[in-house]
């Protein structure tokens, strides 16, 4: 009898100790399960801020810093096809008459026009690409810009010349007037078949006062 109950008492025990280790190897499992369930997160959350990065590089715009002219350029599709920084007057003529120089400021040299009434300005022709869509953009600062008349395009002037189907067509940036510090003005346009130049005019239109124009550039889009 004592023999019989010495067994069951060991069987039980081993019955009991048996469950125990199912229970930490259950515990074990439900550990591995939430670490990896955590690993994931942390792994999603990472793909998350990398596509906002990513995301985040691809929109970004260009930046320039008038005081400095250093660039910030991401990935765009558009293409330098002309870039001037009009510290010389290389390729441009004067209209007769117009009262330019290159001169000194602190964000580097610049054409400076001064304007009795009329037109004075600098102008050139650029050979452009046909049939596509290009964006021509400046940076100018005016002092003292008044119009000569209340005509809309009078004031500075950025603007081009080209043809098409033999009429002579004006894409040109909106005029500034009044006394400002530098900006950058632009205009965007298509280019017509058949037209392989832009004739491109800087200064003042219409207006009296003092222009500087600095950075020229001329993207195909």
């Amino acid at each position: 009898m004592k023999f019989w109950n010495a067994t069951c008492l060991l069987f039980f025990a081993c019955l009991m100790l048996s469950a125990d280790e199912l229970t930490q190897v259950g515990k074990a499992q439900q550990d591995l399960a939430a670490a990896e369930k955590s690993l994931a997160a942390q792994k999603a959350k990472a793909a998350d801020k990398n596509r906002t990065a990513e995301t985040l590089e691809k929109t970004a715009q260009v930046t320039l810093n008038p005081s400095n002219r250093t660039a910030v350029v991401p990935p765009n599709k558009a293409k330098v096809i002309y870039q001037n920084p009009l510290s010389t007057v290389n390729g441009f003529k004067p209209n007769k008459g117009t009262l330019f120089a290159i001169v000194d400021t602190p964000q580097g040299k610049a054409l400076k026009i001064q304007s009795p009434p009329g037109a004075q300005s600098v102008s050139r022709s650029l050979r452009v690409p046909e049939g596509k869509r290009i964006r021509v953009s400046i940076w100018l600062k005016g002092e003292n810009v008044v119009k000569a008349d209340q005509n809309y395009f009078n004031g500075t002037r950025l603007g081009g010349v080209l043809k098409e189907n033999g009429k002579l067509l004006y894409p040109a940036a909106p005029a500034s007037v009044g006394t400002f510090d530098w900006r950058k003005v632009s205009f965007e346009t298509n280019v017509p078949f058949g037209s392989k130049d832009i004739w491109l005019t800087i200064g003042l239109a219409g207006a009296t006062g003092t222009v500087w124009a600095r950075d020229l550039v001329v993207e195909e889009l």
